[in-house]
């Protein structure tokens, strides 16, 4: 079944998601706040894991070229972080929900970047960057974790992760590591 997901994000702002069943076509949306020019609507179908943009109404910072794989089990967290990275102008190129998961989409999708959660189910975080490290040791590799100091830089680097970011960080941390990792790329 195809449902809606409409986030509204703005910045300093955080973001809202609602979901919800399609009974029509959406109309496009207006923003609440038109003095702010960070803030943006989008309209997104979620099939699977798939999410299909529909319609933006601004994207700040430009786009990349690069594109991201976003790997976390919280299907919630994924949206959000799909909307923030969006937001700044971040290819996102698909999901995974766990360990395994991510490794077989590395190599189909052969992401630029891969942000990883390190609770995950079959796989943790830690284990699918030692695998991922194996398959493409140039891959760059974000933890981004609710675990604050669960693991220190120093010993992630062992398993082939580049950044460690908490999530009580926030997502501006986030995007600014993501973007510090694909620029030296």
């Amino acid at each position: 079944m195809i449902s809606v997901l409409r986030i509204h994000a703005g910045g300093g702002r955080g973001a809202d998601c609602e979901s919800y069943p399609r009974p029509k076509p959406l109309r496009t949306m207006q923003p609440k706040n038109t003095s702010n020019p960070l803030w943006a609507t989008r309209r997104i179908y979620i099939k699977d894991s798939l999410a299909i943009w529909t319609g933006i109404d601004r994207i700040g910072r430009g786009k990349m070229s690069k594109s991201i794989l976003i790997a976390d089990d919280n299907a919630a967290t994924r949206h959000v972080m799909l909307a923030y990275l969006e937001l700044a102008g971040l290819k996102v190129c698909g999901f995974a929900v766990d360990g395994r998961d991510v490794t077989t989409k590395v190599r189909a999708l052969k992401p630029s970047l891969v942000i990883l959660d390190l609770a995950m189910p079959q796989m943790n975080g830690l284990e699918a960057a030692r695998t991922l490290n194996q398959i493409t040791p140039e891959l760059p590799l974000v933890l981004f974790t609710f675990h604050e100091g669960a693991i220190p830089q120093s010993e992630a680097a062992g398993f082939g992760i580049d950044a460690v970011v908490p999530k009580s960080a926030g997502m501006n941390v986030l995007v600014k590591e993501v973007r510090r990792l694909l620029a030296s790329r």
